[in-house]
């Protein structure tokens, strides 16, 4: 589950604690989760509103890594927020390697952001791919 995949990357933030992490107004962040330039997801409660949570990778500091949208954007039009969270948190450039928010993290070189900017496009496209034939059968 989405809890899981990200204990060991910050895990997952409740608004108020990202409020004071970001050093935000509640409005701000409220503004902000409305047009979905922070990632985030929703546990569902039993009866009425569940509890939004923000994945605590997805910073670094008060911002947001470096790239981040430019990233997300990719993978927002084929991928659920759970498969965007492991993409950034477990996929690699290269066998064994940082993972892609490390070397984001790391403020890349040109050649290495246009390769992760490709790998996500091939993520994207795979996990489509993938949701497309479970339609299917």
């Amino acid at each position: 589950n989405i809890e899981e995949a990200l204990k060991d990357v910050g895990g997952a933030l409740m608004v108020k604690q990202a409020c004071d992490l970001l050093c935000m107004p509640y409005d701000e962040m409220k503004a902000r989760l409305d047009e979905r330039s922070i990632l985030f997801y929703e546990v569902p409660e039993m009866y009425g509103e569940g509890e939004i949570l923000i994945p605590a990778f997805q910073f670094q500091g008060t911002f947001h890594i470096p790239s981040f949208h430019e990233v997300w954007d990719i993978l927002i039009n084929g991928c659920a927020t759970p498969r965007v969270c492991q993409f950034f948190t477990h996929e690699t450039l290269v066998e064994n390697g940082r993972s892609i928010r490390d070397v984001l993290c790391a403020n890349p070189t040109d050649d290495e952001l246009m390769a992760i900017k490709q790998k996500a496009e091939a993520f994207a496209e795979e996990f489509m791919r993938q949701a497309f034939e479970k339609e299917e059968s």
